[in-house]
């Protein structure tokens, strides 16, 4: 996964000057790679520097990251959080939900104010577990089998979206009431805003609105395989294969919103994405170039 932090928060540190304070602040990407047998590395953007190296006593079952933090589960269920720039654990604790069970998956549900739910599944359940005090708490468990992903649709944590391999469906996460269902078989999920976005296994985009039965749009690329589809403030990046050769397309939200059907057809990059192209970061663009590792040891001192 990717760690990402501001300038302000980089391991590199410069004096920071009057047009600095006036300056955008911009942020800097780290590729964070686990390995089962608990080690931790952490790359610079491009691939060539590691930037630090966390070695776990215990086996890594699952890891997933958070802004400039690193959330992993151990083969002794016990939750670690830490910075990429650090080797120790600023918060730890033991799971009991699911801890006799196969754990199928661990995702980390960012909220606001910089507070985080994780939610773990089982072969037949889903926890939503909140680490924020000294003792976590499961805020909602529910029983459901082939589980495939699940979001928070709005960031104060109250409602949550939930795939299977048949439905999307919509719980209140205070009481577990479910809120709304759509039966269809989604391969990928994402949140947009209000709208709940998902990739359905024939390839069509479909965008979902709490108290609408029906779908609010569908977008369709005819012939052509979706790569990725990724929110950027107001717009909807996606990205497709056309043959050999990755295309781009932007779909502002407001035309997902008033639009019932959306078919991108035409082949050629518009205007609007060769504006934005240059203005996303492309972090992995020299991961071509072969990495030149610095090599780290890591003391009995420094293991978790």
């Amino acid at each position: 996964g990717w760690c990402t932090s501001s300038e302000e928060n980089s391991t590199t540190k410069t004096k920071r000057t009057q047009s600095d304070e006036n300056r955008e602040t911009k942020n800097e990407d780290f590729f964070v790679n686990g390995f089962p047998d608990g080690k931790i590395v952490v790359f610079s953007s491009t691939g060539k520097q590691i930037v630090n190296i966390i070695q776990n006593k215990k086996q890594i079952l699952h890891i997933d990251t958070e802004n400039e933090f690193i959330w992993m589960l151990d083969s002794e269920f016990t939750v670690k959080k830490l910075s990429y720039t650090q080797t120790k654990p600023l918060k730890n604790f033991q799971m009991i939900d699911g801890r006799d069970e196969e754990i199928t998956s661990f995702k980390v549900l960012p909220k606001q104010k910089k507070n985080v739910y994780l939610a773990l599944s089982t072969k037949d359940a889903l926890f939503i577990i909140d680490p924020t005090n000294s003792k976590p708490r499961t805020v909602l468990k529910l029983e459901l089998t082939n589980f495939k992903a699940c979001e928070l649709l709005y960031q104060n944590g109250e409602k949550l979206v939930v795939t299977t391999d048949d439905r999307v469906s919509i719980f209140n996460v205070p009481n577990g009431e479910l809120i709304q269902v759509w039966k269809l078989q989604v391969e990928r999920l994402r949140i947009f805003k209000d709208v709940v976005l998902v990739l359905d296994t024939q390839g069509t985009i479909t965008a979902l609105k709490v108290g609408n039965e029906q779908n609010l749009s569908e977008i369709e690329i005819p012939q052509s395989q979706v790569i990725d589809f990724i929110p950027l403030k107001d717009i909807l990046l996606i990205a497709w294969l056309n043959v050999n050769e990755p295309n781009f397309k932007v779909i502002p939200l407001e035309k997902i919103n008033s639009s019932q059907r959306i078919v991108v057809d035409d082949l050629q990059m518009d205007t609007e994405t060769q504006e934005l192209d240059g203005k996303v970061n492309h972090p992995r663009d020299d991961a071509n170039e072969e990495p030149k590792y610095e090599k780290k040891k890591v003391s009995r001192a420094e293991q978790d």
